[in-house]
């Protein structure tokens, strides 16, 4: 069975066209839905949930049946060695902290990119981290399409897709592989590209952690976690008052 994926272009295309669709799809929601009263962040979280899952579990179904003559997405995901508990104590912090830590740091050089090289981006398609003049019913459908959807169901598929998928098919490249799957995972965000350079450092030590352990458990779990805590308590805490 070859599980190689040596072809740059094909690597390209299973990167990147996920992302032009989520893209596309949210573009083409969001003004009927920021017309309800509602933020652009549902209009994508919407988008998440409608694209993600039918277009990540497709293209590892197609795949597995072009490597193993059948359809079988538990195949297709080859990172499933197992990993001790009390590791998952230690790691799942420590890829919090660094990660939730570069996004901090690096958020005034995100603003400097933005400015500086994506002024021509539509402000309509960035989300807003200003939810105050929504009222309770609304925070609260906002809140749980950010947990649910964002914090959940988005990273837990991405995870599968880009580290449990094409990781192990990119080791031939060694110790290339999580560089390039960090870089091109943070290339498939087009809806903030400017977060590109952040979000390629933040990610290294989870595509490295699951390149070394064969394990995307790990991984999945903090992915949710730093998902809910970075877009979610800002809700909460509205919600609370």
């Amino acid at each position: 069975m070859n599980n190689r994926i040596k072809n740059p272009f094909k690597l390209l295309i299973l990167f990147l066209l996920p992302g032009i669709i989520i893209m596309t799809i949210y573009v083409m929601l969001l003004n009927p839905i920021v017309l309800i009263g509602y933020p652009n962040i549902v209009a994508f979280g919407v988008t998440a949930l409608i694209t993600l899952v039918p277009v990540f579990v497709f293209i590892m179904i197609l795949n597995s049946k072009i490597e193993l003559g059948r359809f079988s997405i538990k195949e297709a995901v080859l990172y499933k060695q197992p990993l001790k508990i009390k590791h998952y104590f230690w790691i799942v912090p420590a890829l919090i902290v660094w990660a939730g830590g570069i996004f901090t740091l690096l958020k005034e050089f995100d603003d400097l990119i933005r400015v500086s090289l994506f002024s021509w981006f539509p402000e309509r398609l960035m989300f807003s981290a200003n939810y105050s003049s929504y009222d309770k019913p609304q925070l609260l459908l906002i809140f749980i399409v950010i947990v649910l959807v964002i914090g959940i169901i988005g990273p837990i598929i991405e995870e599968i897709y880009f580290r449990g998928f094409l990781l192990p098919r990119m080791e031939w490249l060694g110790w290339g592989a999580p560089i390039l799957n960090a870089f091109l995972f943070s290339l498939y965000h087009f809806w903030s590209p400017w977060q590109m350079v952040t979000r390629f450092i933040a990610i290294i030590p989870l595509c490295i952690v699951s390149y070394k352990t064969k394990n995307i458990k790990v991984v999945i779990i903090a992915h949710c976690l730093l998902n809910i805590v970075g877009d979610g308590i800002a809700i909460l805490l509205l919600l609370l008052k």
